[in-house]
């Protein structure tokens, strides 16, 4: 029984990974107003892409120490002796959300997208 729910358990952390990964690539990328972009200076671009990349990391931040404590509760008997795989089954996931923020900062402050 521990086993299946730990492979469900799994498997549902890695779709929340990729889909919050894609979440926070768009939410690093996308466009910024005409309105706004009109009073903005080229530093302003810079502030608001790390804006949004510190935002995108404290969450990340959260998603890693939540599936950490999941993991050991629901994991424990599997992960007893294995610290390290529980430490990687969070902060790998974590990562990856903060890479594809990080990607999407450095697109929007490159193009600087606007409408």
């Amino acid at each position: 029984m521990r086993t299946a729910a730990s492979v469900v358990l799994l498997a549902v952390e890695l779709a929340l990974a990729a889909y919050a990964s894609l979440i926070a690539w768009l939410f690093c990328v996308w466009m910024i107003n005409d309105d706004q972009v009109a009073t903005m200076t080229s530093r302003d671009w810079y502030a608001i892409g790390a804006l949004r990349f510190g935002t995108v990391a404290l969450a990340a931040a959260s998603f890693g120490l939540l599936t950490y404590l999941l993991n050991g509760n629901v994991m424990r008997s599997w992960l007893e002796r294995r610290r390290v795989v529980r430490l990687l089954l969070s902060v790998i996931p974590a990562l990856a959300i903060v890479g594809a923020a990080a990607i999407g900062a450095i697109e929007f402050v490159t193009t600087k997208a606007y409408m």
